[in-house]
């Protein structure tokens, strides 16, 4: 009978502890990854010398100014993490959240046109402003205003729900959704709850957060506004996530906004622009696949190929009577409608009813 023996090296414990000090080197690790990594190096070595070794890193093996530090990750598990000199400030995973919070608030022209020079500012902002306060001008803190309009503002119990969504997408972990405490983003009423989702997008848009990723076993795709998200459950259960990220962003890419569609189709859309609301719209971006052209008349033609939904109808009301719908029908009589019912209940006594379009 043919058997697999797997022979284990053997080393000594310096051999051992440089190992270890190598792969904290490049990121933080539970002992768990630890002890996986020695495995996978054909190492034989428990938990416990694990965390003996951990020990004697500590006390006698770094250099001048290093430490092994650790913060208490998911499932209690502790996260050893190396750090060097050079690292000015201790980061905790509150910390790095709210630096990947802060990459996806970045508005479009930081993110797109600007992100080698961010990347820059990234590593040696605060540096560059020391060594160059002779030459350069900073505006101080109090003086760099933001109104804060159509942006959220929420409290310690949502921080921490963000915190623990973006730990299921770094993690590629299912989230155990058991309720949502209203609906933005139009999900299907036909759920059934408590559902298992797949997270795979954290999505920044219009002043708030949302998570995109798949319902378990129905494989249908969701974005959801995470301050909606009522109770859940974090899982130790992984998913596949590497084939399932680009058609995410697709799913997204279809719609206009983020909002569920009123189908599976894609629509030609083309609406016609006053002079003055073309000119101002079409420096800003509201669809991959916006295009515009101008007129004789000086009116503006604006072209999108995407779905149909509540966002696109609700943003075609911005514009008032500086908008006109030349195609789809399917849309014109969508927007007759709503302008119907809003026209009634200024007209009646009906009382206002919820309408997730």
């Amino acid at each position: 009978m043919n058997m697999n023996i797997v022979k284990f090296k053997t080393v000594t414990q310096l051999e051992r502890v440089y190992l270890i000090y190598q792969a904290l080197e490049k990121e933080p690790l539970t002992v768990n990854d630890i002890y996986e990594k020695l495995k996978n190096s054909n190492i034989k070595v428990g938990i416990r010398q694990i965390y003996h070794d951990l020990n004697q890193i500590s006390l006698y093996y770094l250099r001048k100014e290093e430490k092994i530090i650790y913060t208490v990750g998911q499932f209690n598990r502790k996260i050893y993490r190396l750090i060097q000199p050079s690292e000015e400030i201790e980061l905790s995973p509150r910390d790095l959240t709210t630096f990947q919070l802060t990459r996806s608030s970045m508005p479009r022209l930081l993110q797109v046109n600007r992100i080698e020079s961010m990347n820059k500012f990234r590593e040696g902002y605060r540096k560059f402003i020391k060594n160059n306060a002779a030459f350069y001008s900073f505006i101080p803190d109090n003086q760099n205003f933001r109104t804060f309009f159509y942006e959220s503002s929420y409290d310690e119990k949502y921080n921490q729900k963000l915190d623990d969504i973006i730990w299921s997408i770094a993690n590629y972990k299912i989230v155990r959704i058991i309720n949502l405490q209203g609906d933005s983003t139009c999900v299907p009423k036909k759920l059934v709850y408590p559902l298992n989702f797949k997270p795979l997008l954290l999505i920044f848009h219009r002043g708030n957060h949302f998570i995109g990723g798949y319902v378990e076993d129905i494989d249908l795709f969701l974005t959801i506004d995470i301050s909606k998200i009522g109770n859940y459950e974090l899982t130790n259960e992984v998913f596949a996530f590497k084939k399932l990220i680009e058609p995410a962003k697709k799913e997204i890419e279809s719609r206009f906004g983020i909002s569920n569609n009123i189908d599976n189709k894609i629509y030609d859309i083309e609406l016609e622009l006053s002079a003055a609301t073309g000119e101002f719209l079409r420096h800003y971006h509201w669809h991959p696949t916006q295009k515009t052209s101008q007129l004789s008349n000086s009116n503006w033609i604006m072209q999108m190929e995407c779905g149909i939904n509540r966002e696109l109808l609700s943003w075609l009301f911005l514009w008032m009577d500086n908008v006109k719908i030349v195609k789809p029908n399917i849309l014109i009589d969508l927007y007759k409608q709503k302008l119907a019912v809003m026209t009634e209940n200024l007209c009646s006594e009906i009382e206002l009813k919820c309408s997730n379009s």
